[in-house]
Parts: C-alpha cells; sequence; structure tokens
C-alpha cells in the first residue's frame, strides 16, 4: 500500500464539505451561469475530495460497514430538518463503501482495468448513469443523486451517486496496488471539476482520470499477475 491523504485531512475536508452546504444558501445569490458552474465545481471538488480521501484510510469491512450505517442515518437526519445540500456527503460516504468494498475485494490491476473501462463505456453510452441527471434538480430525499448548493439558495446540480462509487473504488485500488496517489488524486478532483463545469456526467472523466495516472503501472501489474 502507498501513503496517502492523512485521516485528519479527511476530516478537515468533510467538514469544509458541509460547511460550504450550509453556508452557500446565505451567500449572495449568483447572477449569471458562470456563478452557478462556479459554486458546482466548488462543491463538487470539496466532496470528492473527501470521499477519495477517505476511501485512502485503509478501513476494514467492518469499519466501511459501520460507517455506511452511520453516515445513512446522519443522511436521514439532515433529510427530515430540510438540510438537503448537507445530506449529500453522508450519501456520498454511504454510495462511496459500496466502492470500497469492491475494490478490497477485488484488489486485482486486471479488474481495475476492466471494471473502469467498462462503466466509463457504459457511462458515455447513457446506460450507467442519466447525464441529464447532472442538470436536472434533486428529488427531496432521492438517495441516487447527491445535491451541490447554489450560492444564495437552490442546487448549483445534482451529481448521479455512481460517480462516488467509482471514486471509493478508485481510492482504494490505489492504495492496495500501489499507485500514484498524488497523480491520481489531481487528476480525478480535476476531471470532477471540469464535468461540473461543463454540467456533463463526471463518471467517465473520472475514470478516465484514475486510469490515466496509473495505466503503465496497472499494465505492470497485469503482467506481473500472468
Amino acid at each position: 500500500m502507498v501513503r496517502g491523504p492523512s485521516p485528519l485531512l479527511t476530516l478537515v475536508l468533510a467538514a469544509l464539505t458541509v460547511a460550504e452546504a450550509l453556508v452557500a444558501p446565505s451567500l449572495p445569490a449568483a447572477t449569471t451561469g458562470t456563478g452557478v458552474r462556479a459554486a458546482g465545481v466548488v462543491g463538487v471538488v470539496l466532496l470528492c475530495g473527501t470521499v477519495i480521501s477517505a476511501a485512502w484510510l485503509h478501513a476494514g469491512r467492518l469499519t466501511l460497514v459501520t460507517l455506511a450505517t452511520g453516515v445513512g442515518m446522519l443522511a436521514l437526519t439532515f433529510d427530515a430538518t430540510n438540510a438537503r445540500a448537507a445530506a449529500s456527503l453522508p450519501e456520498a460516504l454511504m454510495w462511496a463503501t459500496a466502492g470500497m468494498l469492491f475494490a478490497r475485494s477485488f484488489p486485482q490491476p486486471a479488474l481495475a482495468i476492466a471494471v473502469s473501462l467498462l462503466v466509463a463505456g457504459l457511462a458515455i453510452g447513457g446506460i450507467a448513469s442519466d447525464a441529464s441527471t447532472v442538470t436536472a434538480k434533486a428529488a427531496a430525499g432521492d438517495p441516487l443523486t447527491l445535491e451541490i448548493a447554489a450560492f444564495g439558495g437552490g442546487q448549483a446540480l445534482a451529481l448521479p451517486a455512481l460517480v462516488v462509487v467509482a471514486i471509493g473504488a478508485i481510492g482504494t485500488w490505489a492504495a492496495a496496488l500501489g499507485l500514484r496517489a498524488r497523480w491520481t488524486v489531481v487528476l480525478v478532483l480535476e476531471a470532477a471539476a471540469l464535468a461540473a463545469a461543463l454540467r456533463i456526467d463526471p463518471v467517465a472523466p473520472v475514470l478516465g482520470g484514475f486510469l490515466a495516472a496509473n495505466a503503465d503501472l496497472l499494465v505492470v501489474g497485469v503482467r506481473d499477475e500472468a
């Protein structure tokens, strides 16, 4: 395994993500499309940064199941108090644990390549996730979409939950297989930010960022296992 983000960084990112979601409605409202996109980019980078940082903490299976249960209950609490944007982080962590558990159970380079290409291809074809989800408004309590708050209130965009499942798997594979920590984080977050700015489905760009950072190491790993 390789050294990744520290637990303290994960907590700081989580706190910033929740704070941004709670503070954004009280900020001056964005009057242009650029302002709405900026809110979306900030929210997506904080959310995805927290998820990939958490995926690097080498948590055991029981810990991940406990985490999923705890954040799931927290998300329900936020939804019940109408703090829908704040519920996005616990919902994201809940979905991300599915990706973490999958990658922890199948830590093979060949599978990391195959699953990434398959899911990215399905996302591009509109099968794995619906691109219209990004620009649509997330319904209250909808666990399959993650609301990113807009400045001044409302939603900047809604992420498909599949993207955090993918990021959870990416972070776990990168840690377990000794991949490039910094480049993985940088390219995955850049891909997520670009997708948010363009208001497109981020699943394929995020997986593409993972492969761009680590394709050569994954291929070497496949050869070593052969």
